[in-house]
C-alpha cells in the first residue's frame, strides 16, 4: 500500500514539474525587453498640509428640516435621493 502511495506521489510530482515547465516556457517577456527604451521619469508630488483641524457633517450642508433629497433612517445611514 505504501509503495502504491509512493509511486502516485512521484507520478504527480513529475507532472507538476512537466506542468511547470510548459507553464514558464509559454509565458511571453517580449515586452520586457521594451523597458529598456523608456525615458526615466522624474517624479515631483505636491505635498498638502492641513491648516485647519476641523470637522464638518451633512448637517452642515444641507438644512435637513427642508431638504427633500436628504434621509437620514433609524440607524444612522444618510440616503442622498437623486432625481431626475
Amino acid at each position: 500500500m505504501q509503495q502504491h502511495l509512493l509511486q502516485r506521489a512521484n507520478w504527480l510530482a513529475g507532472l507538476m514539474l512537466i506542468l511547470a515547465v510548459f507553464g514558464l516556457k509559454s509565458c511571453d517577456h517580449s515586452y520586457i525587453e521594451g523597458l529598456d527604451d523608456l525615458e526615466d521619469y522624474n517624479y515631483s508630488p505636491v505635498v498638502a498640509i492641513p491648516l485647519v483641524d476641523s470637522e464638518m457633517s451633512i448637517e452642515d450642508l444641507f438644512d435637513l428640516e427642508e431638504e427633500e433629497n436628504v434621509e437620514i433612517d433609524q440607524e444612522d445611514l444618510i440616503k442622498l435621493i437623486y432625481s431626475g
